[in-house]
């Protein structure tokens, strides 16, 4: 990792109340000679060493929300599905009249399955939602999942969060109420605990934060996807008092 790849970056601030970009601090591992150490299979299990129940969590944390976000759309749009399979059903019986018996069976048979499918869906649908379309019942159902979507996605990371900024605009794809509740994700996300900011901040660092700063706030000014930013931070390193603001981008996972 070079220097311009580092977690933290330090803006300065002049006597005029300007910031004045910095050089961020330097990384605590540095590669020998400048090369990538080849990834082989012992450098890849020394990287997952221990990582195993962990990995396992966050892959059904992930396999969870996906998998009841994409229930939820399948379901909320499922009558244009249903519409169309059913036009193609009829149209099968039709065409198997003039084919003979077993075609007519074949037919017959196919299209009760469908109905049987048909009738499954919608009780779901009923159950999921609380309600019939266009109830208001399922309006809520649907503020009440939006909400739990971001949420979900939050938890999940800074991967997640951009995924969810970028549903936040298509309006097209997904419910109005969805769309509403991804946009907060564009300036209202939450910060992660100054804690866990302190920590990346020192790891990066290579030294405790009282090494490193004279004073610090404890709460952030700003939070993103990827980190937050901590305001009028004041360093050590220097004799002059110099104020800055600490910019962290490493936004830790939830569901680890």
């Amino acid at each position: 990792m070079n220097t311009n790849q580092a977690l933290v970056q330090l803006n300065h601030s002049n006597g005029n109340g300007l910031a004045v970009s910095a050089q961020p601090a330097a990384p605590k591992h540095s590669i020998q000679g400048g090369q990538v150490p080849p990834l082989t299979e012992a450098l890849v299990d020394e990287i997952l060493a221990g990582r195993d129940f962990h990995g396992w969590l966050r892959a059904a944390r992930v396999a969870r929300v996906l998998g009841l976000f994409s229930l939820y759309l399948f379901l909320d749009t499922y009558d244009i599905r249903a519409d169309f399979n059913n036009r193609g059903v009829k149209r099968q019986l039709e065409l198997a009249r003039g084919r003979g018996r077993k075609a007519r069976l074949k037919a017959w048979a196919t299209a009760q399955l469908y109905v049987a499918f048909d009738r499954l869906v919608r009780a779901l649908r009923y159950l999921v939602f609380r309600g019939a379309e266009g109830s208001a019942k399922k309006q809520a159902r649907l503020e009440k999942q939006a909400v739990w979507l971001r949420e979900s996605l939050i938890d999940l990371g800074p991967t997640f969060i951009k995924i969810g900024q970028a549903l936040g605009t298509r309006a097209d794809l997904l419910p109005l109420e969805y769309v509403k509740e991804l946009q907060k994700l564009q300036d209202q996300v939450p910060a992660f605990p100054s804690s866990e900011a302190f920590a990346i901040v020192e790891a990066e660092l290579g030294r405790s934060l009282q090494e490193s700063y004279k004073e610090i706030d404890a709460e952030p000014i700003a939070a993103a996807s990827l980190g937050q930013v901590i305001a009028h931070a004041c360093t050590r390193v220097r004799k002059l008092p110099l104020k800055f603001n600490v910019r962290i981008y490493s936004r830790p996972s939830r569901s680890t």
